[in-house]
């Protein structure tokens, strides 16, 4: 009898570990899931009167993991005609916003993006300058430092309003 009694004992206790473990499992799956829209602008240093640096996007999340971002059309200007290097930011935007799938949520939020007192992001040369990475993921397109941290910046307001949604259901 007492034998039965220590594996009943040792079979609940099997019972509830491995609940445990189904469950933590299971809260690894959840997180935000959805589609909100988010930006980031400031003003045009080089034009005062024109239009905002600036860019919109729409980010998709499923279980706490961004599935895709793209960017919507806004009257905010990502690259400006009289830079010369431009075709490296267009050429380049489609894989960038490739590298945001998959990553997860908290890590794009806690990616802290170093700006100007004008709330313009800060070149690779500028002192205080951060790398724009998250695991494997570079979210930086090389030379165009600024259109890649406006980008991470209005994901990261995307993530926020949905996260706010969200919390308001």
């Amino acid at each position: 009898m007492k034998r039965m009694t220590k594996l009943l004992a040792v079979l609940a206790v099997g019972a509830v570990a491995t609940a445990g473990v189904v469950g933590l499992a299971a809260c690894g799956e959840k997180g935000i899931s959805g589609t909100a829209e988010g930006e980031y602008s400031y003003a045009n240093s080089y034009n005062p009167t024109g239009a905002k640096y600036g860019i919109k996007v729409e980010v998709t999340a499923k279980n706490g993991k961004i599935t895709k971002v793209e960017v919507l059309e806004s009257d905010y200007v990502s690259v400006t005609d009289s830079w010369g290097d431009k075709a490296i930011w267009n050429d380049g935007l489609e894989d960038l916003l490739a590298e945001y799938e998959g990553v997860s949520v908290d890590e794009i939020l806690k990616l802290e993006v170093a700006c100007n007192d004008k709330g313009e992001p800060l070149k690779k040369d500028d002192e205080g300058f951060v790398k724009l990475e998250v695991g494997d993921a570079n979210l930086l397109i090389t030379d165009a430092t600024q259109g890649s941290a406006r980008l991470v910046l209005a994901v990261q307001d995307a993530l926020e309003n949905l996260q706010a949604e969200q919390e308001a259901e």
